[in-house]
C-alpha cells in the first residue's frame, strides 16, 4: 500500500471518529508531527487533496522537533488541550492506551467493516506494537529498521576499503580507530561514529538490537519483570559503550554530527538520504557517502531493530 494512501486514510479515521455520535461539523483539526522537512511536505500535500475533496475540513499542520514532541504532547493532554490527531510511535502506543489519549481506529474510514480487514492489508505483524488488548490504536505510515551511514571518502583517506564497511562491532573497534582526527593539540574534529547519545529514544534505537543480539531483553516474555541485570545485558552495554570509554572513538561530549564532518559513520534510517543530500547537495550516494547494516556481534545470525510511526 502506498505511503500517500496510508495517510490519507489516517485523516478519514480520524474525521470519522470525532464525527460519530454526533451531528455537528466538524470544522477544525489540528494536527501535530516531528519537525523532519520531506515528511512535513508529504503531509502539507496530502492535507491539501484531502481538504479539497472534503469542504469545510481544515486540517492545521504544527511541527515541532522529534525531542519536543512528546513532552508538548504530554503537557497538552494532561492541560485539558492537545491535537486531534498527533505522531504516534509504535513505543508509546500502551502509554498512550493507558492513558486514555487515544481511540481505537475506525474500520469505516478504510471503508472495511472490521479491524481483521484492516490488519490483513498490512504485512503480518507489521501492526503487533498498535494492537493493545485486542484493540488496533495506530496505523504505521513508515516501518524502519536502522542502518549505518558512512562516509566513502573518509574511508579511502583513512587507508580503508569503503566498499567494506564494518560488519561486526568488533570491525568498528578495528576500523574505527583509522577514522577518528584530532587538531595539533589533541582535540577531536572528527569521531568515527556519532552514536546519539543525547536522544534517549535514538540511544534506546542504537542500543536495542545489540542488547538482543546478546541474547538479552529489556522484560521478560510476560512483561511484567525487566531483565536488564544478566550477563547478556552486561556484554551488551560493555560492547555499546566500548566505543567511546575504551576505543576512543569519540570523545565523551564532541558532537561528531555527520552532516558537518564530524563523524565517519553515523546511525541512520531509510529516512535519511533525503535529509542528506538536502543538507549537502554536493554529495553524491554511492560516492560521497555508503549505507551498510547494523553491526552484529555474530554476522551468521543477524538481527535488526525494527519500529513503526503511525
Amino acid at each position: 500500500m502506498r505511503r500517500g494512501s496510508i495517510l490519507v486514510g489516517m485523516l478519514v479515521v480520524v474525521v470519522l471518529a470525532l464525527s460519530v455520535g454526533s451531528q455537528a461539523q466538524v470544522s477544525t483539526l489540528t494536527f501535530w508531527t516531528h519537525a523532519y522537512p520531506p515528511l512535513v511536505d508529504l503531509y502539507e500535500d496530502l492535507i491539501a487533496e484531502y481538504e479539497a475533496h472534503n469542504p469545510g475540513v481544515d486540517i492545521q499542520l504544527v511541527s515541532y522537533p522529534a525531542p519536543e514532541l512528546e513532552p508538548k504532547l504530554m503537557a497538552a493532554v494532561a492541560g485539558g488541550s492537545g491535537p486531534d490527531i498527533f505522531r504516534l510511535p509504535s513505543w508509546s502506543t500502551s502509554a498512550y492506551v493507558r492513558m486514555g489519549m487515544i481511540d481505537p481506529v475506525n474500520p469505516e474510514g478504510w471503508g472495511l467493516r472490521s479491524q481483521d480487514e484492516v490488519v490483513d492489508l498490512f504485512v503480518p505483524q507489521t501492526l503487533d506494537a498498535y494492537i493493545i488488548d485486542g484493540r488496533l490504536y495506530g496505523i504505521p505510515y513508515e516501518i524502519n529498521t536502522l542502518h549505518v551511514a558512512y562516509r566513502k571518502d573518509f574511508f579511502l583517506e583513512s587507508g580503508l576499503d569503503p566498499e567494506s564497511p564494518p560488519r561486526t562491532w568488533n570491525d568498528l573497534m578495528t576500523q574505527g580507530r583509522h577514522l577518528v582526527r584530532r587538531d595539533p593539540q589533541g582535540a577531536m574534529y572528527r569521531a568515527a561514529i556519532g552514536f546519539p547519545h543525547a536522544n534517549r529514544i535514538w540511544t534506546m534505537h542504537g542500543f536495542s538490537p545489540l542488547l538482543y543480539q546478546a541474547g538479552g531483553s529489556f522484560l521478560n516474555e510476560a512483561g511484567t519483570r525487566a531483565t536488564v541485570n544478566t550477563p547478556q545485558a552486561e556484554l551488551a552495554l560493555d560492547t555499546y559503550t566500548a566505543a567511546d570509554a575504551r576505543y576512543g572513538l569519540r570523545d565523551q561530549g564532541f558532537g561528531a554530527n555527520f552532516l558537518q564532518d564530524g563523524a565517519a559513520m553515523a546511525l541512520a534510517g531509510p529516512f535519511s538520504p533525503g535529509q542528506f543530500e538536502s543538507a549537502n547537495p554536493r554529495w553524491e550516494p554511492d560516492v560521497t557517502y555508503g549505507i551498510t547494516p547494523y553491526f552484529q556481534l555474530d554476522p551468521e545470525h543477524p538481527i535488526f531493530h525494527l519500529y513503526a510511526i503511525g
